[in-house]
């Protein structure tokens, strides 16, 4: 049976010793293999791997049961399916960005030009949305035409994962995005690109998540790297730059649980994961692009102050509104011929690169 690519990446990402810039020991698989044997036959059974989809991938020969061959052979085919080619872009996906191979929440992919060229390229880095306990980094609407198009715009894109509440809250989500672009610096030249050209984008929660690790320094920091390692910020339609306001009017008893399931119910723990709260001049912040849709009440006002906030801190910042856009069209149609947001996001780029190659 032909395994889809997204099956045999769940493989990859649980099972395989597949190469990549953080190769997994001698012996792994089978270590892995061992763990999950609880009676020790030798054999893993549904009962020890209860994941319908993932077991029927693994047990070839259809007979309820998977030997450790069996395994090796998925995970060397899961391997080779990490990096594969389509069109024009080389993709390298589900590699993990911390010492942990296993959890696919702290895993990244890389989207290449296949012909890069000599120079090395800027790098862009994408954090999903939806509602600090949703999403996925493979999500289509979150990944095309964005990839394709920032590609063809001579970058590299990188689409990350990070842990989800409720099983984490803040500030393991920013930290886990700061583990990432910490990563990406580290192994840029492994994929073409440009570890002093990097730069972040997020929408909606992903957007809170961007503009809190480029603006408070204590997440970078903790990876040895100033805020200016990141060269430019792009935000989607976020409302979270200051979430003690967001709470404070209008919310929805549905908003006001999905932040308390990030942020806990204590306000000094909103104040310390509201971006707004860490704007100070000289700390090396970089351009802001905020953009924001059609006539959301909470992300307009947010959008309008972190700009004002920025622009007063001596911070570079464009506010750009786009009302026919909807909260979701704002993400899923960048990268579109045509598009409004898109052409802000490409003259907002155009510039930031201008004046750095200056």
């Amino acid at each position: 049976m032909t395994q889809r690519p997204t099956l045999m990446l769940l493989i990859a990402g649980i099972l395989s010793t597949a190469a990549t810039a953080q190769d997994r020991p001698a012996g792994w698989l089978a270590a892995r293999f061992e763990r999950l044997d609880a009676n020790n036959d030798g054999l893993l059974t549904p009962d020890e791997l209860p994941r319908e989809r993932l077991f029927e991938a693994l047990d070839a020969n259809r007979d309820g049961r998977i030997t450790l061959e069996e395994a090796q052979h998925a995970a060397t085919t899961a391997a080779d399916d990490r990096v594969r080619s389509t069109g024009q872009l080389e993709v390298r996906a589900a590699i993990p960005y911390t010492a942990d191979p296993d959890d696919p929440l702290l895993q990244l992919d890389v989207y290449a030009a296949r012909e890069p060229g000599d120079a090395p390229r800027p790098i862009m880095v994408m954090i999903h949305g939806g509602g600090w306990a949703l999403g996925d980094k493979a999500n289509r609407t979150l990944v095309h035409p964005k990839a394709e198009w920032f590609v063809e715009q001579g970058f590299v894109f990188v689409s990350i994962n990070y842990r989800l509440s409720p099983a984490v809250g803040h500030p393991v989500h920013a930290q886990d995005c700061a583990a990432a672009i910490a990563w990406v610096r580290e192994h840029s030249q492994e994929f073409g690109g440009d570890p002093n050209r990097i730069m972040v984008i997020g929408h909606s929660a992903g957007a809170h998540l961007a503009s809190l690790v480029s603006i408070d320094p204590a997440y970078l920091s903790a990876h040895g790297l100033p805020l200016t390692t990141i060269k430019a910020v792009v935000l989607l339609d976020g409302a979270g730059y200051d979430i003690p306001k967001t709470l404070a009017v209008g919310a929805t008893p549905v908003l006001t649980r999905m932040y308390t399931a990030a942020f806990t119910n204590d306000p000094q723990v909103w104040v310390q994961a509201s971006p707004i709260t860490h704007i100070k001049a000289g700390r090396g912040i970089a351009p802001f692009l905020v953009l924001h849709a059609g006539q959301r009440e909470a992300s307009k006002l947010r959008s309008k102050e972190l700009a004002e906030a920025l622009k007063h801190a001596g911070i570079s910042a464009t506010l750009s509104h786009h009302p026919t856009k909807t909260h979701a069209s704002i993400n899923a149609d960048l990268g579109k011929a045509g598009d409004s947001v898109t052409k802000a996001v490409e003259e907002f780029l155009r510039a930031v690169l201008t004046k750095d190659s200056n």
